[in-house]
């Protein structure tokens, strides 16, 4: 079995600044908002989801340093 990320959020001040300027820098695309993210398309099957801080979740570590993400319904 193969293990594919789909998709990771990144924090940002301003997500759509944010998003248009990694799209810029690395000659990808930026559309639109989606829901609450700013996404841009990173390869055939990775998104990099630009989020403003605040939202319906948090981030931990667990004992071995891992970033971990709990989101409420």
């Amino acid at each position: 079995m193969t293990i594919v990320l789909d998709h990771t959020i990144v924090p940002a001040h301003d997500k759509e600044e944010s998003a248009r300027f990694f799209a810029r820098i690395f000659g990808l695309a930026y559309e639109a908002t989606q829901s609450h993210f700013a996404p841009v398309q990173v390869n055939e099957t990775l998104t990099f989801d630009f989020d403003t801080g605040g939202g319906r979740g948090f981030y931990f570590r667990d004992p071995s340093g891992h970033l971990l993400e709990v989101l409420t319904a």
